[in-house]
C-alpha cells in the first residue's frame, strides 16, 4: 500500500480516486480477514475472474493497492460505460488484514448515464454479488487453505454462489 502521508502533509489519496475521481454510482465491500497482508496479498494475486474480455490493469499501485477497468460500448455508438475497481489490502495494526473493493461506474456522456441508471439495479446487484464472492474465496484462501498445497493450486472464483 502506498505510504499514509504524514500528519499536516498530503493526505493520502487512494489509487482509484486518480483513475475515476467523478462518477455515476459506486459500491464497495469490505472483509476482516484473520491472516496476515502478505498471505491476503497472495490470494489476491492468485484469484482469476476469467471474464472476457479481460479487464485492464489500470497504471499505478502496488501489490497492496491495485485498479482495474473494464468498459463497454452502448448499443453499438460511440457512448460507453466504464467499470473501475480497485482491491486493496491493509494490515489492521493486530496481524490480521483488511480487504476491500470499491466499484465506480463512469458514464461518458448522457446516452451512456441513462443506460446506466436505468440498469443500475441489476448491475448493482450483479456487481456486489461478484465482489462478495470474490473478496469471500481470498478470505476462505488466507484463512483456510495457507500452505503449500494451496499456494500451488488455483484459487477458486465461486462465480455461481
Amino acid at each position: 500500500m502506498r505510504a499514509r502521508a504524514a500528519r499536516g502533509t498530503m493526505p493520502f489519496v487512494p489509487l482509484i480516486d486518480t483513475h475515476a475521481p467523478a462518477y455515476e454510482v459506486t459500491n464497495t465491500y469490505v472483509v476482516v480477514i484473520d491472516a496476515e497482508p502478505g498471505t491476503v496479498v497472495a490470494g489476491v494475486n492468485r484469484l482469476d475472474l476469467g471474464t472476457k474480455p479481460a479487464p485492464v490493469r489500470l497504471p499505478g499501485g502496488d501489490a497492496h493497492e491495485r485498479v482495474h477497468e473494464l468498459t463497454w460500448r452502448v448499443d453499438g455508438c460511440l457512448s460507453r460505460i466504464r467499470a473501475i475497481w480497485d482491491v486493496r489490502v491493509e494490515g489492521d495494526g493486530e496481524g490480521g488484514t483488511i480487504l476491500s473493493t470499491t466499484t465506480r461506474f463512469v458514464a461518458t456522456d448522457d446516452v451512456a448515464r441513462e443506460r446506466l441508471l436505468g440498469a443500475w439495479g441489476e448491475i448493482g446487484r450483479a456487481t456486489r454479488k461478484l465482489a462478495k464472492a470474490a473478496l469471500d474465496a481470498v478470505k476462505r484462501y488466507a484463512e483456510e487453505l495457507e500452505g503449500p498445497v494451496a499456494r500451488s493450486t488455483p484459487l477458486p472464483f465461486p462465480l455461481a454462489a
